[in-house]
């Protein structure tokens, strides 16, 4: 004996479960747990897609079993629980997004409270640096106090793009540009032919610090000891791209520096800096004095 309700009931139930696989789907993107909600938006969609064909044979057979009506029943109450329960996640995953967002909101202020902090004590630590030089009696103590303004200035310029108001990612164009300005003005080195070629690059915020330090510690060796006596003094400065690593370069056209000074037990401040870093994980260093100095490293690039 045929049911003529059975149809209807399969027919809204299984709209039901199509409705259920809908906003599952609709979950994964709201709440970003693709991996528990994927699998789940999947049963339903086959759950449904199944009963769907087993309608389909019962409509081409024109044969509607009456004793499919009570579990056919039992399967739409099924699904109207369901969809009843995805529809309740929807106001609590919309709670956990404003929760998030507050939680998000609160540590952005504390960074930003930080920063200020960070900010006033490099900027108290740079002035203080900067009198004791004006109060210096000897031309050591000058230099030296004035190769420390410029190492807390490399860390002061990437602070300020890490957590200025205005800046949203790091620019090393920008960072390197501004740093080799502080360095010129300085040592008020204007007459030197400065060559400046900085591509952007996707480098590690630590990576771009270190090479700050290396790119302050070369520029100002180059202008403390490359250039006197010599006329038309040149500098060139540039970074770019090649096999998938970043590769920066300084040259002057000083008389060079000497493997003496290279390979010493106790090089230099700057040049054991320099050493230090070109000894990095995934760093190189190479460092040539046989035409004027020239300092080049290669760095890893951050992975797309």
């Amino acid at each position: 004996m045929n049911s003529f309700v059975l149809p209807y009931i399969m027919g809204f139930s299984i709209l039901l479960q199509f409705a259920s696989a809908a906003l599952a789907i609709i979950l994964i993107f709201r709440s970003g747990f693709y991996k528990p909600w994927i699998p789940i938006s999947a049963a339903v969609l086959l759950m449904g897609v199944r009963r769907l064909s087993s309608l389909i044979g019962m409509v081409e057979r024109g044969v509607f079993p009456q004793q499919q009506e009570k579990p056919e029943t039992i399967a739409l109450v099924i699904s109207i629980l369901m969809l009843v329960g995805l529809v309740f996640f929807v106001p609590a995953f919309r709670k956990l997004i404003t929760s998030h967002s507050q939680e998000i909101s609160k540590k952005e202020v504390l960074i930003r409270e930080t920063y200020h902090h960070v900010k006033n004590d490099l900027q108290l630590l740079q002035s203080l640096v900067s009198l004791q030089e004006d109060s210096a009696r000897t031309k050591v103590q000058k230099s030296f106090l004035k190769d420390l303004t410029l190492r807390i200035q490399a860390f002061v310029l990437i602070h300020g793009q890490l957590y200025g108001k205005e800046t949203q990612s790091l620019s090393a164009r920008r960072y390197f540009t501004t740093l080799i300005e502080g360095i010129v003005e300085a040592y008020e080195m204007y007459d030197v032919d400065l060559s400046i070629d900085i591509c952007e690059a996707k480098i590690s915020n630590k990576n771009l610090l270190y090479l700050g330090l290396v790119a302050n510690e070369a520029i100002t060796n180059s202008f403390k000891y490359a250039f006197h006596g010599v006329e038309s003094p040149t500098l060139s400065v540039r970074a770019w791209v090649e096999e998938d690593r970043l590769r920066a370069g300084f040259q002057d056209n000083g008389p060079g520096i000497s493997k003496q000074i290279l390979c010493a037990d106790r090089p230099s401040y700057g040049i054991s800096m320099i050493q230090s870093i070109g000894s990095s994980d995934g760093w190189t260093l190479e460092i040539s004095g046989d035409e004027g100095t020239k300092i080049e490293v290669s760095l890893p690039l951050i992975e797309n």
